[in-house]
């Protein structure tokens, strides 16, 4: 995993980042909240899942988010665009099973701390 300070929208950016970086997942928030986690003193840990792969293209108004209300921005974009409709489904089914997985994930590992910490 290799941190990045934007969003990488097309695979192009996600296969140069890939090759020159040899990491196959960009991230752009954990980093920095260890770090500044880590500068005072607080144990850090994350659990991250991956919505889109190298291979998929992201709307490309997103390579231009900055944080913020976007959600009108994104809804005239996609009304706009009606042949993006389907790869955007597909985005948000892919979120959906990355909620899921994450959920499903962050139960199992508070479980096992859980039987650990009585164990102990």
């Amino acid at each position: 995993m290799v941190t990045v300070g934007r969003v990488l929208a097309s695979p192009e950016e996600k296969r140069l980042l890939g090759q020159t970086t040899h990491s196959a997942i960009a991230d752009m928030e954990s980093y920095w909240v260890g770090l500044v986690a880590r500068s005072a003193g607080i144990p850090f840990a994350v659990m991250r899942v991956v919505v889109d792969t190298l291979h998929q293209a992201l709307p490309p108004f997103l390579a231009r988010y900055e944080g913020g209300a976007w959600e009108r921005t994104a809804l005239k974009w996609a009304m706009a665009r009606p042949w993006w409709w389907p790869r955007l489904w597909g985005l948000r089914e892919a979120t959906l099973r990355a909620q899921t997985a994450l959920g499903r994930a962050v139960l199992a590992l508070s479980s096992a701390w859980e039987a650990q910490r009585e164990a102990a």
